[in-house]
């Protein structure tokens, strides 16, 4: 979607997606990972409790986000004082074992990141995407996680209009996404429909969660 489309959602409170608390998935399956001390990216990552969950497990966590405000609300609802600082295009947020890059995700490449990544945790950028930017997410994200290295993602299919985010991503193009890495299915749950998806006519929404290791 375009920059000004999510500037706009978080201008108007309309982030119906932000859990609030630990996604049930991470709670899930994050735990056969081994996080400690591993490097986590969690791309598109507003304001996700999951974030604070991930540092607490030992892992070095590092978010990306466009929408800087969306940054800022992170760290003053975990109590916590972040050193800001310009790195190019981006805006660095950093505390102990936790950083959130304030820009454009694809601007973020792994020497400023400080490396590459041993796990990247997706609950909510694929499906934040429409299909003319997913291949181009996909291999950006791949590049940034070594090889060898583990991506928990979380997908949604639903009958709904494909318009707006959260799109359906249906298993078929997961797989033709990650076409070079291993791709496992862990979990297939139906999920309760949000007020926004059954608005616009989705009659069901089914999670979809799969741990794909980099080649």
């Amino acid at each position: 979607m375009h920059h000004e489309f999510w500037h706009q959602r978080w201008e108007e409170g309309k982030i119906g997606f932000h859990e609030g608390k630990p996604n049930e998935h991470l709670l899930a399956h994050g735990p056969k990972l081994s996080l400690e001390d591993a490097r986590v990216l969690v791309p598109l990552c507003g304001k996700s409790v999951d974030l604070a969950w991930l540092a607490a497990q030992g892992a070095e966590v590092v978010g990306v986000e466009l929408v800087t405000s969306a940054v800022e609300q992170f760290f003053a609802e975990q109590g916590l004082v972040p050193e800001r600082t310009k790195v190019g295009a981006l805006e660095r947020f950093h505390v102990p074992d936790l950083t959130i890059f304030a820009g454009d995700f694809f601007v973020l490449d792994a020497a400023t990141a400080g490396g590459s990544f041993d796990v990247c945790w997706d609950r909510a950028a694929l499906v934040a995407l429409p299909t003319g930017m997913r291949e181009r997410y996909v291999a950006h994200q791949r590049s940034l996680v070594r090889s060898g290295g583990t991506t928990l993602l979380v997908t949604f299919e639903h009958d709904g209009p494909t318009t707006e985010p959260p799109f359906s991503v249906p298993s078929a193009l997961v797989r033709s996404l990650y076409a070079d890495d291993a791709v496992e299915a862990l979990a297939v749950e139906d999920s309760p429909l949000s007020p926004g998806l059954a608005s616009r006519g989705a009659t069901f929404v089914r999670d979809h969660v799969y741990r794909i290791v980099r080649a």
